[in-house]
């Protein structure tokens, strides 16, 4: 399940800030903690780039992603209101059912 935008962000501004990374063996230059450790003859090809793509979703990323979210929503808005004082009201329900797919996450999610 896909947390809620708000849910993300609380849970990236709560997390160990700093840059992520990926390390195997003993890893000397702390603070630094593990989500996982499994010795490097035991991973798979598959885990080695899972293990790349938790260290490049650190909060920070999560958070710059969330902002880039934000602002994006924000410019369409601004381009509805934009739209509702050139576009003939017929046009607008067809408009807005467009900007709304692209804004709203599917259900379920």
């Amino acid at each position: 399940m896909i947390p809620s935008l708000p849910t993300l962000r609380q849970l990236a501004e709560r997390a160990t800030p700093g840059q992520w990374k990926q390390a195997y063996g003993e890893v000397r230059d702390a603070p630094h903690y593990a989500i996982s450790v499994v010795p490097p003859n035991v991973m798979s090809p598959t885990d080695d780039h899972d293990a790349e793509f938790i260290a490049a979703c650190s909060p920070t990323t999560i958070l710059a992603l969330l902002d880039r979210l934000a602002r994006c929503e924000a410019a369409l808005k601004n381009c509805r209101t934009w739209a509702n004082t050139l576009v003939p009201d017929h046009a607008i329900s067809h408009i807005q059912t467009v900007i709304d797919a692209v804004i709203t996450p599917p259900e379920g999610r």
